[in-house]
């Protein structure tokens, strides 16, 4: 039987007639599996990256809402109380709008009264914890105060403790803040 001869038998196998056709078929099937699993680890890969990058951007939203919200708070004038304590009750939620809103009158009481201005600066802020619903930052600040009282421009150091969490509108908000040790 010559090699172009088909075998009866290999025909109703369902076997190909030649060794050549056996190592195209293989051949075949690796670079198939080969590109199956490439196209599976581009795909792991780029949603990593993706996942990660989301995740980047919402750290660096949580880090300038703290920044803001300490800024707002640390920084305060007897000219502009009224609007400072808006401005500190539009960018918080939870235990710390009520509790400040609780003490708000007071707080414009004493700063217009005392003749307060303190004008803040945020030093560092660091990401404590974080997800897609609400961080923890430490947050390090100093502010200049000057008051009636004759201090003038002196400075005064805070380390906070500050929790955000997502508002009703998706803004980020600050629900707490301690004093950090």
């Amino acid at each position: 039987m010559t090699a172009d001869e088909a075998d009866p038998d290999s025909i109703e196998r369902g076997e190909p007639r030649r060794p050549d056709e056996r190592l195209g078929l293989i051949t075949g099937i690796v670079v198939g599996a080969v590109v199956v699993a490439l196209a599976v680890v581009t795909g792991f890969t780029a949603s990593w990256y993706v996942g990660d990058r989301d995740r980047d951007q919402l750290d660096a939203q949580y880090v300038d809402a703290a920044r803001r919200g300490v800024l707002n708070v640390i920084s305060v004038s007897a000219d502009r109380a009224d609007s400072d304590v808006d401005r500190i009750l539009e960018g918080s939620t939870g235990e710390f709008r009520a509790d400040f809103a609780g003490r708000s009158k007071d707080f414009i009481d004493v700063v217009k009264q005392m003749k307060v201005t303190s004008k803040g600066t945020v030093n560092a802020v660091g990401i404590e914890t974080s997800d897609e619903h609400a961080a923890s930052l430490l947050v390090s600040a100093t502010s200049l105060v000057t008051n009636g009282s004759g201090a003038q421009e002196e400075p005064r150091v805070w380390r906070l403790r500050v929790h955000l969490q997502h508002g009703d509108d998706d803004r980020i908000l600050i629900e707490k803040v301690d004093f950090a040790v």
